[in-house]
């Protein structure tokens, strides 16, 4: 059973105290247990840190919750759940970027510009993180494009409204006379 166990048996207090007492042959038997459950925790961890790399977090958090308190595993366990949070965020920027898509082909150019400064904001958040610099430029060519769009139309509303109002007063002046 010893040679099967997973964390070091230098933890204990029980094995400690057996090798206290043991013979030569019965001593070398349990560090020989204790090296095969130390070489199965290295091997572990760097399992783990293979999962980290290939951003398998799930993976990676089970191997170091196993690993108890060997070597960094409790630093990398706190890694991983940063990790894990700016992975979250991004695929909640990329949600919201594909959404404000939808919201165009809806011609809903409110909800598509909320969705993509959404975006934009989360992007801004992780900074560096995989591409959200270039999304960054994309949200915001997008929503200059839709400011210069809506300015015009504002411009063609005015415009319209203007010409109306001279219509107007000029068939007034005209219709007095």
């Amino acid at each position: 059973e010893l040679g099967n166990y997973p964390s070091l048996l230098t933890n204990y207090k029980n094995y400690n105290n057996a090798l206290k007492f043991a013979d030569k042959n019965y001593k070398e038997k349990l560090e020989h247990y204790n090296d095969k459950a130390l070489n199965s925790q290295a091997y572990l961890y760097n399992l783990a840190n293979t999962f980290i790399n290939d951003k398998k977090y799930d993976e990676a958090k089970s191997a170091l919750i196993k690993l108890g308190d060997y070597k960094d595993s409790k630093a990398l366990l706190n890694k991983i759940d940063k990790l894990m949070i700016i992975e979250k965020k991004y695929q909640n920027a990329i949600w919201y970027k594909e959404r404000s898509v939808e919201y165009k082909y809806a011609n809903d150019t409110y909800r598509m510009l909320e969705n993509i400064e959404n975006a934009m904001n989360l992007f801004k958040e992780l900074g560096d993180y995989k591409d959200s610099k270039s999304q960054i430029v994309y949200c915001k060519k997008i929503i200059d494009d839709n400011t210069k769009i809506e300015n015009e139309k504002s411009l063609k509303v005015l415009l319209v409204i203007i010409v109306v109002t001279i219509i107007a007063v000029l068939s007034f002046i005209f219709s007095s006379k």
